[in-house]
């Protein structure tokens, strides 16, 4: 007999709603070892996966935009 994806797939899946703080979502990360999440929708439907590199990605441009804006705002003064 053929593996099929349902025998070897996660079973008890951790996801988080589209509208979750995404400090609860890392928290939800770190508590369970895991390195996505699936995101649900309003009917509780997939519409996407977070991961920690999508995080650490925005992060990282919400700190290089702020580095950006505090060195412009140094050089008026």
């Amino acid at each position: 007999s053929e593996l099929t994806v349902q025998d070897i797939m996660t079973q008890n899946v951790i996801a988080i709603q589209k509208d979750a703080d995404v400090s609860f979502a890392l928290d939800l990360m770190r508590q369970h070892s895991i390195r996505r999440l699936p995101v649900l929708g309003d009917k509780n439907e997939v519409i996407g996966i977070l991961s920690v590199s999508d995080v650490a990605r925005v992060l990282n441009l919400d700190i290089r935009n702020y580095l950006n804006l505090l060195s412009q705002h140094l050089k008026v003064l």
